[in-house]
């Protein structure tokens, strides 16, 4: 099966420039081939950047309840990370799509050189337009992905399209604390969101609305917040040893958006959340 062609809009063209000009960032922030790009998470056993990296998947894993040989959707896989830790500790197959052709070759090329090409495949894809058939998967995962999507209605009804029933969508992300912004406050989110080519953040609870009026029932929601709090430090404290550097104009903007996602945080515009929810028949 080959994926359809995609139909770019003016937003998946934004999401595909801005990974394609950040990626020497984004390779700073993990510690090999198949770098992370997401949160880290800590607790009183995790206190060092690398391994917060793992453990949030551990934590988002375990919240899932995920099982054993489960077949995954990665829905914005980035470079595949997630998408080979997932395949090691489930023996699972995955299946990793991305709007950024750099980061499949990348995660392709990681693939063949660790030997999981049985167990994990790569495709350019968009999560809002899938070429995959219905009731394909058990798990669609979508870690700090779906923050992408300007019409979160569509991306929820192509995860519920692909999912078998009583598969699970597990979404990890950033989430409005509420609408309720001051002007000044919008400002900074705005410099935070454009930079991250963000076009809107959810609530929780129009979140959770989405998935009930598309066929989901919320089976847990967890609030992480406490624990990303060190890793959107470290976010910050990098982004202000960067701030100098030579660089485009998308590259400046991110570096910016790296300060203000900790200056919203601060001001609690914004928390981490787990939304686990399963397909009803």
């Amino acid at each position: 099966m080959f994926p359809r062609a995609i139909e770019l809009n003016s937003q998946t063209i934004k999401v595909k420039k801005y990974y394609e000009n950040t990626d020497t960032s984004y390779q700073s922030w993990g510690n090999n081939n198949a770098y992370a790009m997401h949160y880290g998470y800590y607790d009183s056993k995790v206190q060092n950047h690398i391994d917060s990296l793992v453990e949030i998947n551990q934590q988002i894993s375990r919240t899932a309840k995920l099982k054993k040989g489960s077949k995954i959707l990665d829905a914005g896989c980035g470079v595949g990370a997630s998408s080979f830790w997932l395949a090691r500790q489930f023996s699972c197959k995955v299946t990793g799509i991305s709007i950024a052709d750099h980061q499949v070759r990348k995660a392709k090329s990681t693939a063949k050189r660790e030997g999981l090409q049985k167990l994990t495949e790569f495709q350019v894809q968009d999560f809002n337009q899938l070429s995959f058939p219905d009731n394909s998967f058990d798990v669609v995962w979508a870690q700090e992905s779906y923050c992408h999507s300007e019409n979160m209605t569509l991306t929820i009804k192509e995860a519920n399209r692909v999912l078998k029933v009583g598969g699970l969508l597990i979404v990890a992300d950033c989430f409005l604390v509420n609408n309720f912004i001051p002007s000044w406050q919008k400002m900074y989110l705005n410099f935070w969101m454009n930079g991250w080519a963000i076009p809107k953040l959810e609530t929780a609870g129009s979140f959770y609305k989405t998935l009930t009026k598309n066929n989901f029932r919320v089976e847990r929601k967890r609030d992480i917040t406490s624990n990303i709090i060190p890793s959107s430090q470290e976010i910050y404290s990098r982004a202000i040893e960067n701030q100098k550097e030579k660089r485009n104009h998308i590259q400046v903007q991110h570096t910016n958006s790296c300060i203000y996602q900790k200056k919203c945080l601060d001001l609690n515009l914004w928390k981490y959340l787990i939304f686990i929810s399963k397909k009803l028949p």
